[in-house]
């Protein structure tokens, strides 16, 4: 099974290496297009959960390219929408416009996401990027909280060294990325639409005192987001049916579905095994690779890309329970389709039944 996976993800990277099979440029708020010439224009430090630190800019040409790629794993599709009136999208409106600089802009959305950081939180350090691309009408604001205690705890001697330990411990551990929020700006008009993402919190949500610092709502419930999720399932089966086995595409889209109901979150990766479990998990290379583009495409047109939900089960409905009964007098019930009961047809016109279980929970006698 180990291999297979591998070479699945082989399969996947071979799909993004290819121009010619790569997906759809990305509806998130940095777009494909902008991203070969992105560049960090500044950033500013603040450290959180600990007194007598003011905000800091730090120069950051010597991590440049690090940092990129920490900002560009932020990057997804929105869900969120600024209220009217937020703070926050008149603090980077004012910033891209000129009106303000940079280290005022910074210093304000530092001291404001401090002043909503609840003591039930854990302390970190809070990064604020000015991002720039080959069109000087854009500019793109990257917020990130860090949890990095044990940066903190080392951090005693304050100044350039205390910031240097923060900074190394961001670039080479994005794991403890915690919060984080992209706003793109053009013209000096802030998009509505945030990419914002909170690890320590199920799905696609976010804190109550980080949503409060942006003043944004939630426009794409776990709701939407399944049916968005189901629709680019289906929709990039249908582009491949002549791959599909017997039964064609509402068998497939069966099995896709109840792929999608077993899993605890649905992101992009459970979204490309659903396509492929539907078209039967073939093992021919450029077969897997015209499934990868099919839903890759269909993942990015239905704005999904980066995002990781709780699947809604009024969406995907109820898996429909199967009974068996042979003429051995033995009854079998399971989950319709369920990749844990294989049948196959003996040459003698019968049929082999294989139950794989992690555990037998009951075996007891009538």
């Amino acid at each position: 099974m180990a291999s297979r996976q591998g070479q699945l993800r082989d399969s996947h990277e071979m799909l993004l290496a290819d121009p010619h099979l790569r997906a759809p440029p990305s509806m998130s708020l940095i777009r494909e297009d902008e991203i070969t010439s992105l560049g960090i224009l500044g950033m500013i430090i603040h450290v959180v959960g600990s007194e007598g630190f003011d905000p800091q800019i730090y120069p950051v040409a010597e991590h440049q390219e690090f940092f990129l790629s920490r900002i560009q794993s932020t990057n997804c599709d929105p869900v969120y929408r600024f209220n009217d009136g937020s703070s926050t999208q008149q603090t980077v409106e004012q910033r891209a416009a000129g009106s303000i600089t940079f280290e005022h802009a910074g210093e304000s959305l530092a001291r404001a996401f401090s002043s909503y950081h609840v003591e039930s939180s854990s302390d970190g350090a809070f990064f604020v990027f000015e991002l720039g691309c080959d069109d000087d009408a854009v500019r793109i604001y990257c917020l990130i909280k860090y949890d990095y205690r044990e940066v903190l705890e080392q951090s005693d001697e304050g100044g350039e060294v205390s910031l240097r330990r923060i900074v190394q411990a961001f670039v080479t551990d994005k794991r403890a990325i915690q919060k984080s929020a992209v706003i793109r700006v053009e013209d000096g008009t802030a998009s509505l639409s945030v990419a914002a993402m909170d690890r320590v919190r199920p799905g696609s949500d976010i804190g109550d005192y980080f949503r409060r610092f942006l003043d944004v709502a939630k426009e794409r419930s776990d709701t939407d987001l399944t049916e968005d999720a189901k629709k680019a399932v289906k929709e990039a089966l249908s582009q491949c049916t002549e791959l599909l086995p017997d039964g064609g595409l509402p068998v497939a889209f069966r099995i896709a579905r109840e792929h999608l109901r077993g899993l605890a979150h649905i992101n992009e990766d459970g979204i490309r095994a659903a396509v492929f479990a539907g078209a039967g998990t073939p093992e021919r290379e450029d077969v897997a690779q015209q499934l990868y583009r099919a839903a890759d495409r269909r993942i990015r047109v239905n704005k999904l890309a980066g995002l990781e939900f709780q699947p809604s089960r009024s969406v995907l409905g109820r898996a429909p329970r199967r009974l068996i009964k042979t003429r051995e007098a033995v009854e079998i019930r399971y989950t319709d389709g369920s990749q844990n009961v294989r049948r196959t047809t003996t040459a003698a016109g019968g049929e082999e039944i294989l139950i794989t279980t992690r555990k037998v929970e009951e075996d007891r006698l009538l």
